[in-house]
């Protein structure tokens, strides 16, 4: 009868484990989208900032 609870009790603490680790990979994932927006968001200002700077030089 211990058996039987020990082998219950350690698959619950896998199954939690393996949901702990899917959890944090989809947080990782929504992380790393959010720092390439960001990037991506800076890099437009940089090069529109670069236009217009152009455009005000004379030729």
């Amino acid at each position: 009868v211990r058996r039987n609870l020990l082998e219950v009790q350690q698959g619950k603490e896998k199954q939690e484990a393996v949901r702990r680790l899917r959890e944090e990979k989809k947080f990782a994932s929504k992380v790393q989208k959010e720092v390439l927006a960001g990037r991506q968001n800076e890099k437009k200002k940089l090069l529109e900032a670069v236009k217009k700077h152009r455009k005000g030089m004379p030729a």
